[in-house]
């Protein structure tokens, strides 16, 4: 079971990757480039990490536990983001209410946590390796 979300959720960073670069060709604020091919790049890249991690658990959950670590980072930076304003920036760019924009950050941040917890716990129990075990590498062939 964890298996098949590992490698579901990873397919569906490849679709995230693709909606956070895809507004680099709409947009002409050429200051956004990079930062949005790069983060874009960077989740297709996950995406394909999880997918590759999904088919061996045993020897590469901690690929998946590091991924983990990246979604509570991106939920703390989007939280910390909340508070800086960038709700009023959105705002201004989309045309969206403040309180759609809540909604849909708020969400964002719930369903990332849920993903990483289950990554987190799920590959903690099925390798039998702590937290910490699993972020050094351990694996089931005890490397």
């Amino acid at each position: 079971m964890l298996k098949k979300f590992v490698y579901i959720t990873g397919f569906l960073d490849y679709l995230v990757g693709i909606a956070t670069a895809a507004p680099v060709f709409l947009s002409d604020d050429p200051q956004q480039i990079p930062s949005l091919l790069s983060l874009g790049a960077f989740l297709c890249f996950a995406a394909a990490s999880l997918m590759w991690a999904s088919k061996d658990l045993a020897q590469r959950g901690c690929i998946v536990v590091w991924q983990a670590l990246v979604r509570v980072t991106a939920v703390v930076a989007t939280l910390v983001a909340i508070q800086a304003g960038i709700v009023e920036a959105m705002m201004a760019l989309y045309g969206l209410e403040e309180a759609a924009i809540h909604g849909m950050l708020y969400g964002i941040c719930a369903f990332d946590s849920v993903i990483a917890s289950v990554y987190i716990i799920g590959t903690s129990r099925m390798e039998g390796h702590s937290f910490l075990g699993l972020l050094r590498g351990r694996s089931a062939a005890g490397v």
